[in-house]
């Protein structure tokens, strides 16, 4: 069974990233409506940040 994780990546500028890991998830389903939910919260007007991406993938799976 493939293991999904949401992740969130806030970003300053192009190099300067910062990644979390928010949750685990049985199914790509599940991960997805928990990315939607949290990509509807208000966004942090404190933050300086260029970039913030909510992305899910299986767990160990590497960007190409």
């Amino acid at each position: 069974m493939i293991e999904w994780i949401l992740i969130l990546s806030v970003c300053y500028n192009s190099a300067s990233c910062i990644r979390q890991e928010i949750s685990s998830f049985k199914t790509e389903e599940m991960c997805i409506e928990t990315k939607e939910w949290y990509e509807d919260f208000p966004k942090d007007k404190q933050g300086d940040w260029k970039l913030i991406l909510y992305t899910c993938k299986p767990r160990g799976s590497h960007e190409i």
